[in-house]
């Protein structure tokens, strides 16, 4: 298991495309950065997206939008801290379309090549792979948001001319379920590369989950148990993509409990139905 683990963490880290996408990720961010400031630097624009923060807060949760839309939570004439823009580009999904990418890159690679077939034989219960990979995933997501936080901090010092942190304990307990749940939307990603076989389908899924383009499809789901008599359920609230637009930047403890176990119970579906499908399925 352990040699499983160290060789998918070989490969990951020895993947070009990793470095690529961090090394576009680092790009935009810096680009984000500028655009968030030129919005910040007008005042009609920043009392707007922070009155529409504020009436997140007061809902007890984030607004969930199509496509890809970073809002600073700044109040107008406060400085800009470190926190703020993690959370406008998480809530986003900046974060999560990279981390989805790279898992069906790295994910099908395994599919389209030899490796499966030559470490399969060594291997005693080839369930070890997939939980060797979902490991390897797991440190991925890890160090993407450390190299996250980190050129954050390094833009917002270049932009802004200033870093202040602003980093509280209800912000750190946001940042620990946001991992939770990215990771989970990248096991999402990996049994679909898996089970689907194709990396053009699955990168088709991932985007369209990141960019929340199936909450039209939610919404036709709503409607249909509203009519059994549940008028108050909300597919979307428990989906993983759902829960990360709608934490907000201060959650409730109860509202990070559930966020939390809506990641978990993805994380144990979308591994074990993985891990069944790959020792099912002859290895090409």
């Amino acid at each position: 298991m352990l040699n499983a683990v160290r060789m998918d963490l070989y490969r990951m880290l020895h993947t070009r495309s990793l470095y690529v996408i961090w090394i576009v990720m680092a790009a935009l961010i810096l680009f984000t950065t500028s655009l968030s400031k030129t919005d910040y630097e007008d005042t009609e624009i920043q009392t707007e997206n922070h009155q529409f923060y504020e009436a997140q807060e007061e809902n007890g949760e984030g607004a969930v939008t199509i496509g890809m839309q970073v809002i600073l939570p700044t109040a107008p004439g406060e400085k800009v801290t470190l926190s703020d823009i993690l959370y406008a580009n998480i809530q986003g999904k900046f974060v999560a379309v990279f981390l989805a990418v790279f898992t069906v890159l790295f994910s099908s690679a395994d599919l389209n090549s030899g490796y499966l077939k030559n470490i399969g034989g060594q291997i005693n219960g080839r369930w070890k792979l997939i939980v060797s990979k979902i490991a390897a995933l797991g440190i991925y997501v890890l160090l993407t948001f450390g190299v996250f936080v980190i050129v954050q901090a390094v833009s917002n010092q270049i932009i802004f001319g200033y870093l202040k942190l602003g980093i509280t304990q209800e912000f750190l307990g946001y940042l620990g379920v946001q991992l939770l749940l990215h990771f989970a939307l990248s096991l999402i990603c990996m049994a679909a590369a898996v089970i689907l076989r194709s990396s053009v389908f699955s990168m088709i899924i991932a985007v369209c989950l990141c960019m929340n383009m199936l909450v039209t499809f939610y919404s036709a789901i709503d409607n249909l148990i509203h009519d059994l008599g549940f008028e108050n359920f909300r597919l979307l609230e428990h989906t993983v993509t759902g829960q990360l637009s709608m934490l907000t930047m201060r959650p409730s403890m109860a509202d990070e409990l559930y966020a939390a176990g809506v990641a978990a119970a993805f994380i144990l579906v979308c591994g074990v139905l993985t891990g069944l499908v790959f020792t099912k399925r002859d290895i090409e």
